[in-house]
């Protein structure tokens, strides 16, 4: 239950968990009443939260790319690296909370595991991403990145399992809490999604000598999603599709000194994912469809050789969704139009 003192935010001390007052705020935040403060913890609830946070506060990478005083003018050139990255504990929830914003893996998932002890006992992991995104392991090969995301191990006194929770993936990030168990699934919003979790040794390429690369092997979590080959395929049938691995995690809790330094690279090495890709992207609560505002170098350009961000609307309910791309110039005005108007944005 959420406590009347100050919120504690993680330090190289103690874990975060947030106060009766800013955990109502953030259920408000996300659509949802402060009476759930008031229950106990429970699958159905840890399921209200995770998909109420994916469905209220975006994944977005704005602020390595744009400083917050630019926001005021309408006329400023928006270039990736441009911004100050992303601040943790107090910062990252006021961000998501006052300012309607939202961020990614680190500052998502710090902050929501920071509410979900109000309830539950909640481990916070790191994994490696697989670096050939949406692509088929057998044909792009078993090629990891550096240990660069943040993951949610939650369980609670009377419950045999501990479930996987994730709201810091983006796009293609499974929307409910998996139980931690070789072979547990989960669907998704979109009927040609879903999600297997795997506890494996990490797979490595055939021709890898993992002897060497990995004297002290050790098996791993990782989950993968059902990539469907148009037409639209039946989940399984190798005819038609491929499981796609997004990420590896071990069930080992990660302390904020670390995950301090993780979020410094992720904001600032110029070689980083993030660093490199300007992206909006949420859930849309009515149809399951994910809206996503993007732009990567070199991206698109128009007649007048003005730089282009995409905005689009994908997947849900209905699979086949897909409307037409609107094109938005990389300047601040036409960028903040599109961030308050499909993303919920507040600005000063």
């Amino acid at each position: 239950m959420a406590q009347d003192g100050p919120s504690v935010f993680a330090s190289n001390t103690s874990v975060g968990k947030l106060n009766h007052s800013d955990s109502a705020a953030y259920l408000a935040r996300i659509g949802l009443s402060s009476e759930l403060l008031a229950s106990p913890a429970s699958l159905d609830l840890l399921r209200t939260l995770q998909y109420a946070h994916l469905t209220s506060v975006p994944f977005e990478s704005t602020r390595l790319h744009v400083k917050d005083e630019h926001w005021s003018s309408p006329d400023v050139e928006v270039k990736l690296r441009g911004g100050d990255g992303f601040e943790l504990g107090r910062k990252a929830y006021d961000r998501i909370v006052k300012q309607r914003r939202g961020g990614y893996c680190f500052v998502l998932n710090s902050t929501f595991a920071a509410l979900l002890r109000n309830w539950f006992v909640v481990s916070e992991l790191a994994g490696m991403i697989y670096m050939p995104n949406k692509q088929d392991p057998a044909v792009a090969g078993w090629i990891w990145g550096p240990t660069q995301h943040q993951v949610l191990a939650v369980g609670w006194p009377g419950e045999r399992d501990r479930y996987y929770v994730d709201v810091g993936f983006g796009g293609g990030q499974c929307p409910h809490p998996i139980p931690l168990i070789d072979g547990a699934t989960s669907d998704s919003t979109n009927p040609r999604d879903s999600y297997v979790l795997r506890h494996e040794a990490l797979r490595l390429p055939p021709s890898t000598d993992a002897s060497i690369l990995q004297p002290d092997p050790t098996k791993y979590w990782t989950i993968y999603r059902w990539s469907t080959r148009l037409p639209i395929a039946i989940p399984s049938d190798p005819s038609t599709g491929f499981w796609t691995p997004l990420y590896a995690f071990q069930l080992q809790t990660v302390l904020q000194p670390d995950f301090a330094v993780k979020n410094f690279f992720a904001s600032h090495y110029e070689g980083a994912v993030f660093t490199n890709f300007f992206v909006a992207t949420v859930l849309n609560k009515e149809d399951g469809s994910r809206t996503t505002l993007q732009y990567r170098v070199p991206g698109e350009k128009d007649g007048d050789g003005k730089t282009l961000a995409k905005l689009l609307t994908t997947g849900g309910k209905d699979s086949a969704k897909r409307n037409e791309p609107q094109w938005i110039e990389m300047k601040t005005g036409p960028l903040r139009q599109v961030l308050e108007r499909d993303f919920g944005f507040l600005f000063d």
